[in-house]
């Protein structure tokens, strides 16, 4: 069944004509562009009123340690915000860099290890990466992963592995987050106020010092929610949420509604079973085989001749460079074929051709992560679903029964929002956090990074805030394997710590990078940053800010170029990462005693 509200329908499109298609895809991006950008949705974790959408209902007392006793004279050597693979790859490689387990501590908001996947829980949750690449670490801890691509309680038991094999599980003051670090230049340490809100007790404040802070609070970490008026809750949203639970919740629905405002771009996702055999003999079969097959994987993503060998060989594979390159012509004639092949692939699958219209999604393949998965596409010839086509306006209110989008109420009794994450990109590192992060100087990070960029060399370090080590993307790059950038930049951070500790010689001391080489930086960033006239034309979302990207002004952006990532790939960027290794320049590290 279909419903849409306004009854539009195109034309079939049979080809691939490209200035038909470039239409359309300006006809779609029309159809999603609001004047309040990302306003338009509810941030839970600063509103007052939907705080308790963020209540922690899978918590584990008995794993939570009262923050207080492990704080001992309120301190500790080296604090990691988030407790996700970021904040555990952070201690595993200070822990390989020299730095004691028992002098770590992790503070994370949750009740529990796998940042992401510790918080969702719903039915179908899985990696849209192959586990084989996502999961860090696999050759050290003798892990098989069960399935190609890990649902999402083996990736949260994993994430506990890890804690346990390099003695981190008594590091974690779970519950508890960060509220304000201040740089106390006299004492060369950080001030930190930290809060813990425990499941029902009265929340405590500590205030400690640590010399050295990470901050790793991962690329989608605060839910949003449709700025609508809140009565109950049919499933609102078409990402990589919903295409897996969709399926799951069809089955057992007496009717489900499916709220779109933008189609998911869905190729298949092929998924099967790990034979143990096959993965010793085929996949880790060699020393540093995760980090070749990493390489393999990110060498796909360009426009220059790809590997004769393609390890992966899944959908990630089949598309254009996701890490974009900057010529867009040649970029547009590879998409193409493939987005043609996607709308035949819903044709195929759905049998009402009105339902499969509304389901062909029409922009780049770039616009938006891609999503693979086998059943979602056809639940939607099911007696008991109806797509609800929004035109790209969204949900206009609920009522005590029903939702309301334009002048058709849809009854329903419950509501499942799967409408997303903060974009990755909006603020700077303390905006993540939900922080305040003040530096040398009384530098403010949130106004300092606003006003003028960061700082950093290789994204790592910023030269206004010392002993603070940061997990990227900004002036560093990303991977569509969300888990490897922290990885990299952990690894990264470790190197430079142990490198800063050994020119201390004993002696407490601070670390940062020179302003000069902060400068070379950043214009090395400008000059290789994501290519902005990518996204133009893009429908809103999480990689335009929701279509705000491209109306900021000149000065503004070039201020985003400064901000970004490295546009030509995550392989490009780690070169130019281990040539400053090659060449030696530690002069650009800054150590004081």
């Amino acid at each position: 069944m279909v419903a849409t509200d306004h009854g539009y329908h195109d034309e079939e499109i049979t080809g691939v004509d490209a200035l038909q298609v470039q239409k359309r895809y300006g006809e779609e991006r029309a159809k999603r562009l609001r004047d309040e950008g990302y306003s338009q949705f509810v941030d839970i974790s600063l509103n007052e009123k939907f705080k308790s959408f963020i209540d922690d209902p899978c918590v584990d007392e008995s794993v939570v340690k009262d923050a207080k006793a492990m704080f001992p004279d309120n301190r500790c050597q080296f604090l990691i915000l988030g407790g996700g693979f970021g904040g555990l790859l952070y201690a595993i490689h200070m822990i390989k860099a020299g730095t004691r387990s028992e002098d770590i501590r992790i503070v994370d908001s949750a009740g529990g290890f796998g940042g992401t996947w510790y918080w969702n829980r719903y039915p179908g949750l899985s990696c849209d990466i192959e586990s084989y690449m996502y999961l860090p670490l696999l050759k050290e801890t003798g892990y098989i992963p069960r399935h190609r691509y890990s649902e999402g309680e083996e990736i949260r038991t994993y994430a506990n592995l890890l804690a346990q094999k390099w003695g981190i599980t008594e590091s974690a003051v779970f519950q508890t987050q960060a509220q304000k670090l201040v740089w106390d230049e006299t004492a060369k340490e950080w001030q930190i106020e930290l809060k813990q809100q425990r499941s029902g007790k009265e929340p405590q404040i500590l205030n400690i010092c640590a010399p050295f802070v990470a901050v790793s609070n991962g690329v989608l970490n605060w839910a949003k929610i449709p700025g609508i008026p809140d009565k109950r809750v049919a499933i609102i949203g078409t990402g990589a949420t919903a295409t897996q639970t969709v399926p799951h919740v069809a089955r057992w629905a007496k009717h489900l509604y499916v709220v779109q405002r933008t189609p998911a771009s869905l190729a298949q996702r092929e998924q099967r079973e790990t034979d143990p055999e096959w993965f010793r003999k085929s996949v880790a079969s060699s020393k540093g085989w995760q980090r070749g097959r990493l390489r393999n994987f990110h060498q796909h993503f360009t426009l220059e001749q790809p590997p004769a060998i393609n390890m992966v060989d899944d959908e990630w594979m089949r598309g254009p460079g996701i890490e974009i390159p900057s010529y867009l012509e040649k970029l547009q004639n590879i998409d193409l074929p493939r987005l043609e092949s996607i709308r035949k692939r819903v044709e195929d699958e759905v049998s009402d051709p009105a339902v499969a219209e509304v389901l062909k999604p029409w922009y780049p393949s770039w616009c938006k992560r891609p999503l693979f998965h086998d059943e979602y596409l056809s639940t939607f010839n099911r007696e008991n679903i109806t797509i609800v086509d929004t035109e790209g306006k969204g949900t206009d209110s609920l009522t005590t029964d029903s939702i309301v989008v334009g002048d058709q109420s849809y009854p329903v009794d419950i509501v499942i929002f799967a409408t997303g994450f903060r974009p990755p990109f909006i603020g700077s590192p303390a905006e993540k956090a939900n922080v305040s992060i003040v530096g040398r100087n009384d530098i403010s990070m949130s106004e300092e990074w606003a006003r003028n960029g960061p700082s950093t060399l290789h994204g790592v370090l910023d030269h206004n805030f010392p002993n603070l080590f940061l997990s990227g993307p900004w002036q560093a790059s990303n991977s569509p394997n969300y888990a490897y950038t922290p990885d990299f930049m952990a690894k990264h951070s470790a190197n430079i710590f142990a490198e800063a500790k050994r020119r201390a010689d004993g002696k407490p001391f601070t670390v940062t990078v020179t302003k000069a080489a902060a400068e070379d930086w950043a214009m090395q960033m400008i000059m290789h940053s994501f290519p902005g006239a990518a996204v133009l034309g893009c429908t809103p979302g999480y990689i335009n800010i929701e279509g705000q990207l491209d109306r900021a002004p000149p000065e503004q952006q070039m201020i985003m170029a400064r901000s970004g990532v490295w546009g030509h790939g995550f392989e490009s960027y780690a070169r130019a990462v281990e040539e400053w290794y090659e060449k030696g320049n530690w002069q650009d590290i800054e150590v004081e005693t």
